[in-house]
């Protein structure tokens, strides 16, 4: 597969009361679903490690997980759930469900403040970010007056806001720069396409990125933006399907919802959302559905190549593939690994296909110690750690 550039002028930051004339070359990166690989974990990463994730709270859907220094942070079951990315041991489970003050009724996105060592929520239902302490103390709420699905945050009282396509009495722009001090929107960006709202309702994961490489996307769209330095929005990736594209008259017909779109969508095999998009200094990747296959793309920024996978194996430790699907899709990004989800029975399938091979010592002291935690199929998911090859 190729990647190209194209030369983009009069780029109009969308959103923005200005146009900002310049020219700028965004990669074009072309996704060919029908040349899909294998991929062989060695290719990129240098060791493979497997961590079993504590059971004393279990984890049900993964609706998002991010990775904070040495934290691995899960929404599931609306609760987050915190836990050392090297023991697996537990470290907190936030769970404040209710309609009082510190207590949310929905859970959408999370983030953690550094600098202030706080986890901060975020309702869409109740339209408030909730903050708390590392020990689950409830410190802080402010509220807006629009709704929103995930939220990234510039500084102490600044953030953004993603509300989908969901329009309010005060916004009709999907990106919103919000001050909490003031309470009022300091930006917009991405003017809401009404006929598109009609119908056109997709929750994406991670809008904003990695932590590593801050950026944005969202559904329908075939750009990824970075951000300036005083976040404002310039296209930074721009992403081809081929013949999959979904092409934009197909958007401007009349569906009467979403279930509608995306059943007409799929017999035509368009691909019109593409989720948890991220990046580090050396690889940007993404995943995506065709029908009811999933993949992921992993693009190579120094030899400007890009894979498309279906399948991956440990070939570090095992010589048995692993279809990627609903339960090992999801990953994160920091600028040393790439951190996945393995299931309980798709791993013991793994061990259970090297039986009489031989492990090393070190091998052995790793999946003996997953072992002895009482693993079964009822337990937690398996991280999986995957150290970068850095050229």
């Amino acid at each position: 597969m190729k990647l190209f550039s194209i030369i983009l002028s009069s780029i109009v930051f969308l959103g923005c009361s200005h146009s900002i004339q310049e020219q700028i070359s965004v990669p074009l990166i072309e996704i060919d679903v029908d040349q899909t690989k294998t991929l062989n974990l060695s290719d990129f990463f240098t060791d493979i490690s497997y961590v079993s994730l504590s059971d004393s709270f279990l984890v049900g859907i993964i609706e998002t997980a991010k990775i904070y220094d040495d934290k691995l942070f899960l929404l599931t079951n609306k609760s987050i759930l915190i836990f050392d990315i090297n023991s697996g041991d537990l470290l907190l489970n936030v769970r404040h469900l209710g309609r009082g003050p510190g207590e949310y009724i929905s859970l959408y996105d999370m983030l953690y403040d550094k600098n202030e060592n706080t986890i901060e929520l975020l309702d869409m239902n109740a339209k408030k970010v909730l903050k708390y302490s590392f020990d689950n103390q409830f410190i802080d709420e402010f509220t807006t007056s629009f709704f929103s699905f995930s939220f990234y945050k510039i500084d102490q009282f600044t953030y953004l806001f993603y509300n989908n396509n969901v329009m309010s009495d005060v916004t009709n722009h999907k990106l919103i720069q919000y001050d909490s001090k003031t309470s009022k929107i300091k930006a917009s960006h991405f003017p809401i396409d009404r006929h598109l709202a009609n119908y056109f309702f997709v929750i994406d994961v991670n809008n904003f990125g990695s932590m590593v490489n801050s950026s944005f996307h969202f559904s329908p769209s075939d750009t990824i933006y970075g951000f300036t330095e005083n976040y404002g929005l310039y296209p930074k990736y721009v992403l081809n399907f081929g013949k999959y594209h979904t092409p934009k008259s197909f958007y401007k017909e009349n569906y009467i919802d979403i279930y509608d779109f995306s059943v007409k969508a799929v017999e035509k095999s368009y691909i019109y959302t593409y989720t948890n998009f991220c990046e580090n200094d050396y690889i940007a990747a993404l995943y995506f559905r065709n029908d009811q296959k999933l993949y992921w793309v992993l693009y190579d920024k120094n030899i400007q190549t890009v894979w498309t996978i279906d399948s991956w194996i440990d070939d570090f430790h095992f010589n048995t593939s692993v279809n990627i699907d609903y339960n090992n899709v999801q990953f994160i990004m920091d600028n040393d690994y790439l951190y996945f989800f393995l299931q309980p029975d798709q791993f013991i399938n793994l061990m259970n296909d090297k039986k009489g091979s031989k492990f090393s010592p070190n091998d052995w002291d790793m999946f003996n110690h997953i072992y002895s935690l009482d693993f079964s199929e009822e337990s937690n998911p398996i991280l999986v750690k995957c150290k970068f090859k850095k050229s």
